[in-house]
């Protein structure tokens, strides 16, 4: 599956492999590396104390960022769902 993310000026095409885990999309994010949550592995989406989504809240990391984040996301977990449905 490929999926068009659109950053500020600069459109990226990444194409997800199921079989990796989601801390994979993270690396497209690396800006969430410097900031710490409690609990690991932490996807940053709806755990308790998420550096992340503190940094989010603090504007030290942008909400659009964030927001791009999470809608990749929810389509690497529709496909995984998808592919464990079809199997």
């Amino acid at each position: 599956m490929i999926s068009i993310l659109q950053i500020p000026l600069v459109f990226f095409i990444v194409g997800f492999n199921i079989y990796r885990k989601k801390e994979d999309i993270q690396y497209l994010f690396k800006e969430f590396a410097e900031y710490e949550c409690k609990f690991k592995p932490c996807n940053h989406i709806e755990e308790i104390q998420c550096g992340v989504k503190h940094a989010v809240e603090e504007q030290a990391i942008l909400q659009s960022r964030y927001d791009d984040y999470k809608a990749l996301f929810k389509e690497k977990e529709a496909q995984k769902r998808k592919y464990i449905k079809e199997k």
